[in-house]
């Protein structure tokens, strides 16, 4: 009887131990692939503000009027969603 409650104790601390790891101390790779997310978030938010931004400066008639439109948008929205992905994952 003595041995099963020795046994028993063991495998409880085992097991906060375990549950103390895992949520105080995540991987370094998710760590890392989190704070990537984040950037790229960070980023993207950026080129598309500056794609708002210049889309407004530059009067419709211009011919960068569509590139600078379109092309920010599309790279910038593509960033954040990667960086979403990376964070969520």
């Amino acid at each position: 009887m003595e041995r099963n409650d020795v046994l028993l104790t063991n495998q409880q601390e085992n097991l906060e131990n375990q549950m103390n790891e895992a949520l105080n101390c995540p991987p370094k790779e998710t760590v890392a692939r989190t704070t990537r997310g984040f950037r790229m978030v960070l980023v993207g938010a950026l080129i598309l503000l500056a794609g708002c931004f210049s889309t407004m400066v530059i009067p419709y008639s211009s011919s960068l009027y569509s590139v600078l439109l379109y092309g920010p948008t599309s790279i910038g929205a593509c960033m954040v969603m990667f960086g979403l992905y990376c964070v969520l994952e």
